[in-house]
């Protein structure tokens, strides 16, 4: 694991979800102050765009922030550029994301994979993450499995030694159901 920052250790620890154009740097950086984890999506800036936004942030914050990327979509000059910046977390969605962690580690920052299933869980810490982002199907958008979140996170924390976050709208089907 990267060198585990004293912020990864805490009982409730929330992370904001990096939604496309919504998670801007002013939601970010409010996350961040309010002692959460503010995220941001790297994939669809440009490296300039990129750019402006990690030095937005880090004007605005001291706090950890990290930026997310979407497999599937090219990325990799975006990453390269949150890497040289030393964004502290960097997480990946949508698919195996392994080819990364070596990269994303050397560069300092944490490594995290965003899952859908027990499986992924497993591939993620065979490859290296420092972290799971156990994602359910309430969570919407880009998801990668099938199951609520109240459902996945039992079997996936059972599956891995590495911290789990849940993610995703919780619903209860009792009250739902009134």
């Amino acid at each position: 694991m990267t060198r585990s920052p004293h912020w990864l250790t805490s009982q409730r620890l929330l992370f904001q979800a990096p939604i496309g154009s919504i998670a801007s740097p002013d939601l970010a950086v409010a996350v961040c102050n309010a002692g959460s984890i503010g995220q941001i999506a790297g994939t669809w800036r440009s490296t300039e765009e990129l750019r402006i936004a990690i030095r937005t942030i880090r004007e605005r914050t001291t706090a950890p922030f990290g930026v997310n990327f979407v497999l599937g979509f090219p990325f990799e000059d975006q990453l390269a550029v949150a890497l040289a910046k030393g964004v502290p977390i960097i997480s990946f969605l949508w698919g195996d994301a392994s080819r990364y962690v070596e990269q994303v580690k050397a560069a300092g920052a944490v490594a995290i994979q965003v899952v859908g299933s027990t499986e992924d869980a497993q591939i993620a810490e065979a490859a290296g993450f420092d972290l799971i982002v156990a994602q359910g199907h309430e969570a919407g958008g880009h998801i990668r499995g099938q199951l609520g979140t109240f459902v996945l996170i039992p079997p996936v924390r059972d599956a891995v030694g590495i911290p789990v976050i849940a993610a995703g709208g919780t619903i209860v089907l009792k009250k739902s159901a009134k």
